[in-house]
Formats: C-alpha cells, sequence, structure tokens
C-alpha cells in the first residue's frame, strides 16, 4: 500500500511540475523581426507555430499512441505486475524460480541487442512494432503453456517465454521512441 501511494504522489508531483512550466504545450512566441541566423549556435531556427491541438488532430501520432499503449499494458505491464504471481501461484512453482526466468530474460537483452539491432536496421519501423506484438503474443502463449507441465518443463517453457519476450523489447526499445520522434 505504501509503495503504491508514493508512486501516485511521484506522478502527481511530476504533473504539478509539468504544469507550473508556463509555456510547455503552448505555440511559440516568434519574434518577427528576428533573423533566424542569429540563434546560438547548434540551436535550430524557432518552430512554426502549433501546440497540443495539432498534436491531437494528428491521427496517425493518435493511433500510434494508442497502439503503444496497449502494447506496454498487456507487455511490460502484465510481465512486471503478474509474471511473479503466475510462476507461484497458478503454475506451482516455488519463489526461487522467479529470478531464474528473469535472468533468462535480462541475459537475452544483453546477449542479442546488437544482433537485434543489426536485424531491424533499415527495415519498417511500423513492421517492426508489429513483429513485437507477435513476438509478445506467442511470449504469453508460452507462458500459457507451462500450465499444462509441470516441474522442469513448466521452467522450460517459462524461460522460454521470457526469452522470446526479451527479443521483443530489444526490438521495442529502439524502434518506438524513434517513431514516436
Amino acid at each position: 500500500f505504501i509503495n503504491t501511494f508514493l508512486l501516485a504522489f511521484a506522478f502527481i508531483a511530476l504533473f504539478v511540475a509539468v504544469l507550473s512550466m508556463g509555456n510547455v504545450g503552448r505555440a511559440p512566441v516568434l519574434d518577427p523581426g528576428a533573423d533566424p541566423s542569429d540563434a546560438a549556435p547548434g540551436t535550430s531556427p524557432a518552430p512554426e507555430a502549433g501546440g497540443w491541438m495539432d498534436v491531437l488532430r494528428d491521427r496517425t501520432l493518435l493511433r500510434f499512441a494508442a497502439a503503444g499503449l496497449l502494447m506496454l499494458t498487456f507487455g511490460y505491464g502484465s510481465i512486471d505486475a503478474g509474471a511473479s504471481v503466475f510462476i507461484t501461484d497458478f503454475v506451482g512453482l516455488p519463489a526461487r524460480y522467479i529470478g531464474i526466468v528473469f535472468a533468462a530474460n535480462t541475459a537475452v537483452i544483453v546477449i542479442s541487442q546488437l544482433f537485434v539491432l543489426s536485424v531491424v536496421k533499415g527495415r519498417s519501423r511500423a513492421r517492426v512494432l508489429a513483429g513485437v506484438g507477435v513476438m509478445w503474443a506467442i511470449s504469453w502463449l508460452l507462458f500459457g503453456s507451462a500450465l499444462t507441465t509441470d516441474g522442469w518443463v513448466a521452467v522450460g517453457m517459462l524461460i522460454l517465454a521470457m526469452c522470446v519476450f526479451a527479443i521483443g523489447e530489444t526490438m521495442w526499445s529502439p524502434t518506438a521512441p524513434a517513431l514516436l520522434n
């Protein structure tokens, strides 16, 4: 309960901090007489006028935000919030296997990052994100299949599920922020 309260407080504090920033989300005020060449070195000229309404009218961005929210809720959110309970309460394994399963996830991320980056380079970011969805769906099918087995076979299914999920994570991380930008 205390952790939930602290997390909620942190987000409220962030919200208040963002609201206190006067020009965030508003169209920049452009000086009509300013010369763009007078900008500080390393900066770009002032952007054209715009604001949050321009962002909210961008249907492609809104579709991306909805898809991202869906994927993160049922991807990362479900793994973070439910995998431990699933492993112990539903599959019936001792708690020590939670660490083994998550260690496999971390190991695959560390080992596969450069390989995955080379594979996704030059590919359509939308297709890569669709691939992430497929990888995470396969991961959840593997998680579910652990319910039909027991012992080391169940542990193996869970490790395999987390490894597949980790490949999806390494595809998501360089693609989603780049697509959003």
